[in-house]
């Protein structure tokens, strides 16, 4: 997967929403130390000539940056990081096809501490459907999962043998060894995009954190402020019908204190005291942003022009205008991540292969729907609309015990 094989998917009205967010600003590059790692790091990874490119143009600060990130995971993630990765480099493709210095940039969230989310990886089978494998956390509760190193199951080492060597390859350094997962990850897209310029940056390295100082003591001094305004962007966005990604709880602290490479516990009544006692005994790499910062963070260490996002990552984003707004940090263009869906040879008949095309998901539900017998369709049916009564009557029946049961009975 390369620039050339997806920059036609990028599309003109995505470039001018670039431009007609950036109109007139002036780059301005990151911070010397934030520079000098991701120089270190990937010289120490033999950069390619893209790569190397793409590392002076943010040493000189005039590059149109684009960035993507998410969570690190075996085998390269979950498919949607790598469309993420590959949106990200035909953009910026686009961009110096325009005359414009760019440089995409991937943020790997390897300081993450959520296992549930990452600890699994997935591999397709010649038949299209897919392998799955959860592992166990080798790490203490809170740790970064970027640290883990894992063994491959049987069935994972068969699968990956028999693969093509160049999807085979990006899997391999994600085995463990001598690599853990957050490096694993990065030189899988490395393996993946190296070719195009794709930086990738570990969020696990102390000089991001580091060149973060200015913005921590700017947030901490109004906190409260910007937790207000994450409430009420949450309650005008549930009026409108749109989802609210960001929880009232999780409003209330956007700083984690490091520990023993990983988040220490937050307490609501003291994390404020803890952070500030942590950032005047130990420096600003002491502290390390929560979703309340983490975007915020990127975005005023490279300014970028563009991000590229997925569906829930547009939902938190719409959430944190306040957060951009009290700390003063522009908000770059967002740019939907592309999408793909395989179909098995055969399935879509030639002359729907527009409809399937430009809605994947309702073509395959009206295509199963007209596959399944009546007779089923009807027991299903049925079997719905019991289950819908069933939870309705638990949690009518438990709502003094439990209020989580409202989200169970939802659920359906």
């Amino acid at each position: 997967m390369t620039a050339a094989t997806v920059s036609t998917a990028v599309r003109t009205e995505a470039l001018r929403k670039v431009y007609r967010v950036r109109a007139g600003q002036r780059a301005r590059g990151p911070a010397a130390g934030l520079v000098d790692e991701l120089e270190r790091q990937h010289v120490a990874a033999s950069p390619t000539p893209a790569v190397q490119a793409s590392l002076e143009a943010l040493r000189r600060g005039d590059a149109a940056v684009v960035v993507a990130g998410q969570q690190v995971g075996l085998f390269g993630g979950p498919a949607f990081s790598l469309y993420k990765a590959a949106t990200a480099v035909a953009l910026a493709a686009r961009l110096r096809a325009s005359g414009r210095p760019a440089a995409a940039v991937f943020w790997i969230g390897a300081d993450d501490a959520d296992w549930d989310e990452a600890g699994w990886g997935a591999l397709p089978r010649e038949d299209l459907s897919l392998f799955r494998e959860r592992w166990t956390s080798p790490l203490p509760s809170r740790a970064w999962i970027g640290d883990a190193r894992l063994a491959l199951t049987p069935e994972a080492e068969t699968l990956l043998a028999g693969l093509p060597g160049d999807v085979r390859a990006p899997g391999v350094p994600a085995r463990g060894g001598d690599m853990d997962l957050g490096d694993g990850f990065a030189a899988c897209l490395l393996e993946l995009f190296g070719g195009d310029g794709l930086v990738p940056l570990d969020a696990r390295w102390p000089e991001v954190r580091a060149a973060g100082e200015e913005l921590w003591r700017t947030y901490l001094d109004g906190h409260a402020g910007y937790a207000a305004g994450v409430r009420e962007q949450g309650k005008a966005l549930a009026a409108a019908g749109r989802p609210v990604a960001i929880a009232d709880a999780d409003s209330d602290h956007g700083l984690f204190v490091v520990r023993d490479r990983g988040r220490a516990e937050i307490d609501p009544a003291t994390w404020e005291s803890e952070a500030r006692r942590a950032l005047a005994a130990e420096g600003p790499a002491a502290l390390a942003p929560s979703v309340l910062l983490r975007a915020p963070l990127q975005d005023y260490l490279f300014a970028p022009h563009a991000q590229v996002v997925g569906v829930g990552e547009a939902a938190y984003l719409a959430q944190l205008t306040p957060v951009y707004e009290g700390l003063g940090i522009p908000e770059p263009a967002r740019v939907p991540r592309l999408e793909a869906t395989f179909l098995p040879a055969g399935m879509v008949p030639r002359d729907r292969l527009g409809e399937a095309c430009a809605d994947p998901e309702a073509f395959l539900t009206e295509l199963a729907r007209d596959r399944v017998p009546s007779e089923l369709a009807r027991r299903l049916g049925d079997l719905r609309l019991s289950t819908a009564a069933g939870l309705a009557e638990l949690r009518d029946g438990g709502r003094a015990f439990a209020k989580d049961l409202d989200q169970v009975a939802d659920f359906q």
